[in-house]
């Protein structure tokens, strides 16, 4: 069904929630057909089996209205969708109103914008409201029209059942020389609760004020003891295709009060939801320079001149706090030494401060939080501020830096800031599109000759200091126990309590517990080879079911979660390799690092015990035939408040295969190495022995069914397990059988490339290689291993000297998109191992820079790893600590960070990252500055023990454990 209406009438004024642009501004008609819903030329179509009428009944302005319409109370993304063209216009601004009426929580809406080239989009999803029930609400909402755009396309979507009007459609573009910045402003009187408050007030730019402000306060939900009383009515609500009741709701009183969650032995009532209070600053207001004034000591107002903002959302959908950065330029700059008071012309929000730069935090001066080691040959700081609305800050070089005592701020070392890129330089890599990263001039502070333990801060003449950082030999070691603490809390079985963890929590996943483990005939290896798909997007069908056995594993508890849920499986091993390597390179130092673990005060060093808790999960799994069973996952994600003690999914053990097998085998066997150096011969044979079954077992399964595996998507990855295997076997057991295997699968057997995609990353296998003894390397072959690392290492420090804040990716390679923790975790573990095989202190060096972002040094001023450095996330995708409602986030905790391969998903922009909770628009935001601390948001919030907690415990714990 489809309306026509043709607008003709030129508006001579628009309101935006108050605020008027005045008369003297000229306003051109954006000619939106079907505005008004009482005929003309315009064509709404529906889309997804929606109801699309026309009702005049009910309507706003005129006699009619468009209504969208759904009767079925499971219904999902039912359209309304209007597309027409436009002439030439940069954006318009789009008012009218709307309505809503439905039933149920899962009732609701969105109404949105986006620019199209003939019938592709540009631009992305430009988000206009949420839509709940209310009566007729106004909105207004500037839009983006992109460089060679050609049409509008409108799109008002339903979820559930009832009913969304909407009329009074019109658009329209404004010209005025008054040069004020306008953004889309939400009706901030519906909004009660507390004022916003200033956190911060502190120099970007000799003249340049930044004030940080906190909006709104998150109200956290319950998880409770479920009690019944007389009356209570649980209903179930969502099902799963394989019959799985996924919502549990309490009805009490005839009201809903919250849902039933966990097995029925131990009910628990999730008894509300985390919402927020309080009452936002009008931010168009506060974008006018007349609205805020700072006031001296003698009683002199001074104006801004101009006034910027960015502003970004925290928290989930509908429940965000949000953080904002105004920067007020004045025409001159403040005198050091006065006090001052600023008001911020609203809600009688003011502080009162004392301008002195050296004692003031600047946004502008970005440090490492964690300190630097008196040793490192790389202590740098870096000086830049995009201001948002205003653009990125440039800089002079050559302005004064010092490093001043924390305490005392006095200058202990001084120098001069160099410009490092400029804001019009392009960044390295294909993922910059012309772009610089930062969006803003970076400068560095280098004070590398500075070596003097203590605590200091950077500060930039003119412009302020960094948050205080140490100087010190623990510097990276305290990261690196922040890394160690977030592995145990990814540990499953595993109870939770002081000092070990952050919070209590029972024992989960564990068989004791009452729980059965079933084991299926199909392989994580099968299940992609027979259904196309990956595990997790057939998990809720039923198949696994289907392919249970009928036997129950035994001893199936430990292991790692995978992230923010709980399933585990072999690909965690490389978390275990890598704290096993730093056993192997740094013995000494690993046995007098402590961690608050249950196993600290046994005989082995801490490192060691937490890198066997997830090899041996499969080791106490293993079967009679020395096959590694592959893992364990539920049927279906974690159900909507189930904490890791509460899940009442059923669960499944995968099928061995030979790549898990594989990658058992050179865990296991490298576990043996260790325990051999600590002089544990016994445990070492145990290992080895253990590996040596496996192995058999998986060299006889591949042999079997050659053809099957080798014709696998993705075999190339696969073979590079056998490889690693077949060297760590090489190494503990001189047996030439594994070397042969070694050698037919070895990469760089003939060259010096260890890392080449659709061929072989095998750079783990060249470093066990590399560092055998003489008379058991070919050494054709071992020079080819530490070419290759080094060839890795190289391409590494060309990507970091071409981005902003010096960050690389994985493997050196420019093309790498930026997602998977590319600068949230360092990634410089082929820096170290080339640092350990040549001592090369170039290497040494570019391991130290690229490490820096990791660890607060950029421009957010943060780290990515809840609970390290002075600002880390505050709400990563933790499901346990999402459902139990624990303020803090459990420590350790790297996420994936910045997701920049594009636009933002639409679903993002339409429900967590809207146009009234950041701004600039999200997609126009540097790269640099592109993370989003909001917990729904996989890519950005959620991370993997092994893409992002594995080279972070690496890299950070090398550069503590090194003399």
């Amino acid at each position: 069904m489809f309306h026509k209406l043709n607008i003709s009438s030129i508006l001579q004024k628009f309101s935006i929630f108050g605020l008027s642009l005045v008369a003297s501004a000229q306003i051109c008609a954006v000619e939106i057909p079907g505005g008004n819903m009482e005929g003309g030329t315009g064509e709404w179509m529906a889309e997804n089996n929606a109801i699309l009428l026309q009702d005049t009944k009910v309507a706003k302005e005129g006699s009619a209205s468009l209504c969208l319409q759904s009767d079925d109370a499971a219904g999902k993304d039912r359209k309304a969708v209007l597309r027409f063209p436009i002439n030439g216009e940069k954006g318009f601004t789009f008012t009218g109103f709307i309505k809503a009426a439905g039933e149920g929580e899962g009732f609701g809406g969105a109404l949105g914008v986006m620019a199209l080239k003939g019938n592709n989009p540009v631009g992305g999803w430009q988000h206009v409201s949420n839509i709940y029930n209310y009566d007729w609400k106004n909105f207004t909402k500037e839009i983006n029209l992109p460089d060679g755009s050609d049409k509008v396309m409108i799109i008002l979507t339903l979820n559930g059942k009832g009913k969304i009007w909407l009329d009074g459609l019109s658009g329209g573009t404004e010209s005025t020389n008054s040069g004020s910045i306008s953004l889309p402003q939400e009706d901030i009187s519906r909004f009660n609760g507390p004022t916003p408050t200033i956190s911060h007030i502190g120099l970007v730019q000799s003249n340049a004020l930044c004030v940080e402000i906190r909006e709104f306060k998150h109200i956290w939900g319950e998880l409770i003891k479920y009690k019944k009383q007389d009356g209570d009515k649980i209903v179930n609500g969502k099902i799963h295709k394989d019959g799985e009741v996924f919502e549990r709701m309490l009805h009490r009183n005839g009201k809903k009060v919250g849902l039933v969650v966990g097995p029925e032995n131990n009910l628990h009532l999730q008894s509300k939801k985390m919402s927020f209070t309080g009452k936002p600053l009008h931010r168009n207001n506060a974008l006018k320079p007349e609205t805020w004034t700072l006031t001296d000591s003698n009683g002199t107002a001074i104006k801004p001149k101009k006034v910027a903002l960015k502003q970004k959302p925290l928290g989930g959908a509908g429940k965000q706090v949000r953080d904002n950065w105004y920067v007020l330029y004045f025409d001159k700059a403040l005198k050091a030494g006065s006090t001052y008071t600023l008001d911020v012309g609203q809600h009688d929000i003011s502080k009162a401060f004392t301008f002195d730069p050296k004692h003031m935090r600047s946004e502008a001066v970005h440090a490492s939080h964690i300190g630097y080691r008196p040793s490192d040959s790389a202590k740098i700081a870096f000086v830049s501020y995009w201001s948002g609305t205003a653009g990125g800050m440039t800089y002079t070089d050559g302005t004064a830096f010092s490093l001043l005592d924390a305490k005392t701020r006095k200058s202990v070392f001084d120098g001069r800031i160099k410009a490092h890129i400029r804001k019009s330089t392009k960044s390295y890599g294909t993922h910059a599109k012309g772009r610089n990263y930062a969006l803003s001039d970076v400068f560095i502070c280098d004070f590398s000759a500075f070596n003097k333990p203590g605590e200091y801060v950077v500060y930039v003449d003119g412009i302020g200091c960094s948050y205080p950082f140490p100087i010190n030999r623990q510097a990276w070691t305290t990261a690196t126990r922040v890394s160690l603490r977030g592995f145990f809390h990814q540990r499953a079985s595993q109870e939770w309590k002081a000092p070990w963890a952050d919070w209590d929590q029972p024992r989960a996943f564990h068989p004791d517990n009452g729980e059965d483990y079933w084991e299926m005939s199909m392989s994580q290896l099968d299940i992609y080879a027979k259904e196309g798909k990956r595990h997790e997007d057939v998990m809720s069908s039923g198949k696994f079911e289907e392919w249970k056995t009928g036997k129950k594993v035994k001893n199936a508890w430990g292991g790692y979660y995978d992230a923010g849920d709980y399933d585990r499986h072999t690909g965690h091993l490389i978390c275990s390799r890598n704290m096993l390597e730093l056993m192997e390179l740094f013995p000494d130092y690993y046995k007098s690092v402590k961690l608050p673990i249950p196993e600290d005060g046994n005989d082995l060093p801490d490192l060691f015990d937490e890198a066997l808790w997830a090899v041996d999960f499969y080791k106490r799994m293993q079967r009679e035939d020395g096959a590694i069973y592959g893992g364990i996952e539920t049927n279906g994600h974690p159900k909507p408040g189930e904490a890791a003690f509460l899940d009442s999914l059923r669960r499944y053990v995968f099928a061995p295969d030979p790549r898990g097998t594989w990658r058992y085998v050179a865990s296991a066997a490298r576990a043996a190495y260790v325990f051999k150096q600590l002089g544990k011969s016994a445990k070492a044979d145990d290992y080895l022995k253990s590996a040596l079954r496996a192995m058999d077992w998986a060299e006889k399964e591949y042999a079997s069914k050659k053809a099957y595996f080798e014709k696998m998507k993705g075999w190339w990855r696969i073979k590079d397990a056998r490889n690693l295997a077949a060297v760590a076997l090489y190494r503990m057991t001189s047996d030439k059988k594994f070397n042969d295997i070694f050698e037919a699968t070895a990469v760089f057997k003939e060259k010096p490339v260890v890392t080449q995609w659709n061929v072989g990353t095998q750079e783990e296998a060249a470093f066990i290689y590399a560092r055998l003894s003489d008379d058991l390397a070919n050494p054709a072959i071992k020079k080819n291993a530490i070419a290759g690392i080094e060839a890795t290492a190289q391409k590494q420090i060309t990507y970091s000297d071409g981005t902003c804040f010096l960050w690389s990716g994985p493997s050196g390679d420019p093309g790498f998109p930026l997602i998977l923790s590319i600068n949230a975790a360092p990634q410089g573990i082929s820096l170290c191992r080339a640092f350990h095989l040549t001592k090369n202190e170039k290497y040494l060096n570019y391991a130290q820079r690229t490490s820096l972002f990791s660890v607060g040094a950029n421009p957010q001023n943060m780290t990515h790893t809840t609970g390290l450095g002075h600002k880390s996330p505050e709400f990563p995708l933790q499901c346990t600590r999402y459902y139990m409602h624990t303020k803090k986030p459990y420590t350790g905790y790297t996420v994936y960070g910045i997701n920049k391969m594009g636009k933002a998903p639409s679903w993002v922009s339409q429900w967590f990252v809207t146009q009234h909770n950041s701004a600039p628009n999200m997609d126009t935001w540097p790269i640099a500055e592109s993370y989003w601390d909001v917990e729904t948001w996989p890519m950005v919030n959620e991370n993997t023990v092994q893409q992002s907690m594995a080279p972070a415990v690496y890299v950070w714990g090398f550069l503590a454990g090194r003399k």
